[in-house]
């Protein structure tokens, strides 16, 4: 009797904007983890937090826009992202050392979690400086005094060196460069 119940419920139609919810649910619904799909997963975790602060779209057609525009800006973040991590793992080890799917995940990883303990416009100003850019072009973009762009590139390299993360990546990079015969060792975070 209950599974009639359920049956019963699951085929009556949702009011929107809860029909309109289940329908882009089941579009974000996804066995693969790729740019495109965080980025619907978001678009999905920000429409429902909208609509519970009460911010109602006029109609389906409305949410279903904002849904493929926030999805297309988040996939377009999560691109980045990926590229800017790349990036940066080039940057720390510049020679090609990778010598196993295991160790580029591993790489990865390390490049997370050092990206997870800086704000994007940190990384962003890292890499721009990685890239070549000088502090004076820098600063004129950022509108800013080349000494001030100095000081905060100085504290942010300084609170990356004694973060806890630093400590992690040097056990990791001398773990892969200490044992090339792949042998493991564990690192004590």
């Amino acid at each position: 009797m209950a599974r009639n119940r359920r049956r019963h419920a699951m085929s009556t139609p949702l009011p929107f904007p809860w029909n309109t919810v289940h329908r882009l649910q089941l579009v974000t619904d996804s066995i693969t983890v790729n740019a495109q799909a965080n980025g619907r997963d978001e678009a999905l975790t920000t429409i429902v937090e909208e609509l519970a602060d009460g911010e109602v779209p006029p109609d389906e057609e409305t949410m279903e826009r904002r849904y493929r525009t926030l999805a297309a800006n988040r996939a377009k973040k999560y691109r980045y992202h990926g590229m800017v991590d790349g990036q940066l793992a080039h940057q720390l080890h510049p020679e090609p050392f990778v010598q196993s799917h295991f160790e580029t995940v591993a790489l990865r990883e390390i490049v997370g979690l050092v990206s997870s303990h800086i704000s994007p416009d940190e990384k962003r100003l890292l890499q721009e400086l990685s890239d070549g850019d000088s502090y004076g072009q820098l600063a004129s973009r950022y509108g800013i005094k080349i000494g001030t762009l100095k000081s905060r590139v100085s504290r942010l390299r300084s609170n990356v060196r004694n973060s806890s993360v630093a400590r992690i990546v040097h056990e990791a990079l001398d773990v892969s460069t200490s044992h090339p015969t792949g042998e493991q060792t564990r690192i004590h975070p």
